[in-house]
């Protein structure tokens, strides 16, 4: 791991620093690495920012935070994507509050421009699980990436295969722009090994 990473995903995991901040921090600093060399009262000095804030960056105590999210992301076989990467989806690039840090497999195609996501209920109904399925089959076999957020409990325990007619390979992938946690990156590295695209 690079320490251009670590900071990245250091700044990511910070209490308080959410896409917004970040992308401030990055308006400011220029790179995670130097906001973390910032003072206190440069740091106060970008919108959004108080003494709480400071004191978590300043705290320096982010490799045990750090080591754990990768360790999570080596368990699912997934790499990482920052905002300041070359690969990084133009489109969610452009929006207000884009994700810095994204976790994936495999990699991105120049295909996946044209791609939905579904993001999924933690109460489904019954009809809106057929109507995902049905939609998403339909759009599928028209070439469109279906990005799913690959939690198998907010859909009724189906998976991303399901909604895509089985054609996972092509048009199908697994995302996730606010870090893993022990219980998706079990249910995803359990279930979708094999699968291409953003965790």
């Amino acid at each position: 791991m690079t320490q251009d990473l670590f900071h990245w995903l250091a700044l990511s995991l910070t209490p308080g620093v959410g896409s917004v901040l970040f992308k401030r921090f990055l308006e400011r600093f220029e790179t995670p690495e130097e906001v973390f060399r910032a003072s206190a009262v440069d740091l106060l000095s970008v919108e959004g920012v108080g003494e709480r804030i400071v004191e978590e960056i300043q705290k320096g105590s982010f490799e045990k935070k750090v080591e754990r999210e990768l360790s999570l992301l080596r368990r699912v076989g997934g790499t990482i994507v920052t905002s300041g990467d070359e690969t990084y989806p133009s489109r969610l690039k452009n929006i207000y509050d884009p994700p810095p840090v994204l976790y994936m497999r495999g990699r991105l195609r120049k295909e996946d421009d044209v791609a939905v996501a579904i993001v999924g209920s933690r109460k489904t109904s019954s009809y809106g699980r057929a109507m995902t399925e049905r939609v998403s089959q339909e759009l599928a076999s028209r070439g469109v990436t279906i990005k799913w957020d690959g939690t198998r409990d907010r859909f009724g325990g189906s998976s991303g295969s399901h909604f895509c007619g089985g054609q996972d390979d092509r048009s199908f992938g697994l995302w996730c722009g606010c870090g893993l946690s022990a219980r998706e990156s079990e249910s995803v590295s359990g279930h979708h090994r094999s699968r291409s695209g953003p965790l």
